[in-house]
């Protein structure tokens, strides 16, 4: 996962926002076409946007894990584009879109400090294409790690690396045994 920085001046924005929502591992906080109505801040836990291929595949577009924010492109749309999917149990807050909105317009401050959090979001998604279009598994995972401060995380988290670099699991462990040699 390549981690866009948690500014603490999402603090006070959060402050302003609905209270706590917990949500499951498995669980489904929106799905594709939805309406959008909030922006979301992953406290705690993991949640990832999915999107469904025509071929039946699943593609892992982000993992976001609290400390985040989570679906920020949505900000500027009608209707989500991907599913949102829990994959590790959740505690959230959101703020309505048209009361995030409203801020942005009122509070210069705010305004610069979220379009620097989308500069790094778009860095950060170009860096995830460019080790998608690598051939070898090696490259990807060390692209991947340079990306981590070269740490994975506990083994029990392997498979989401896996998907974030798009090589099926086993051909992560194996290169992971590689590495290891």
């Amino acid at each position: 996962m390549i981690i866009i920085m948690y500014t603490e001046f999402f603090d006070d924005l959060w402050m302003r926002a609905a209270a706590d929502r917990q949500i499951g591992a498995g669980e489904f906080l929106f799905y594709r076409g939805d309406e959008v109505r909030n922006l979301y801040l992953v406290r705690s836990g993991q949640i990832k946007l999915a999107r469904h291929q025509q071929d039946g595949r699943v593609f892992d577009l982000h993992l976001a894990a609290g400390p985040a924010v989570f679906a920020e492109a949505s900000v500027y749309e009608r209707r989500y584009h991907c599913d949102a999917v829990v994959v590790a149990d959740c505690l959230l807050r959101s703020i309505s879109i048209k009361k995030f909105r409203t801020l942005l317009r009122s509070e210069s401050g705010l305004a610069e400090t979220w379009e620097s959090y989308l500069a790094h979001a778009l860095q950060s998604a170009r860096h995830r294409t460019e080790i998608m279009s690598m051939h070898k598994v090696a490259d990807r995972l060390t692209a991947w790690l340079e990306a981590n401060e070269g740490r994975l995380p506990p083994r029990g988290q392997w498979r989401q690396v896996a998907a974030q670099i798009g090589v099926s699991p086993e051909a992560l462990y194996r290169e992971l045994a590689r590495n290891r040699r």
